[in-house]
């Protein structure tokens, strides 16, 4: 594995992480969004310690564009969630 991967997959859980910081002082987010955040981004510092071990072989080296296109594809899915303000919501009503 060279360093240039490990940095990539490094900088990836770094978006991850300052996304999380700057979303979880908001206090009027929900708690839901503020666990998938904290899901994504210890998957991703998983995928850190992954590239750092040997046991596993890696047929294809990774370059930075899958990665910053997977993070800006995943941020575009969480951008409504992070949107909604959970003091606005008073009610929610299900129709039969």
């Amino acid at each position: 594995m060279t360093s240039e991967e490990i940095l990539y997959t490094i900088l990836y859980a770094l978006f991850y992480v300052y996304i999380f910081f700057k979303y979880i002082n908001n206090k009027n987010k929900a708690k839901t969004v503020i666990l998938l955040l904290a899901l994504w981004m210890l998957s991703a510092i998983s995928g850190v310690i992954y590239e750092q071990n040997n046991l596993f072989f890696h047929y294809n080296k990774i370059t930075f564009f899958p990665y910053i296109y997977l993070f800006f594809v995943n941020y575009l899915t969480f951008i409504p969630l992070l949107r909604n303000n959970e003091t606005k919501v008073e009610s929610i009503f299900f129709s039969s």
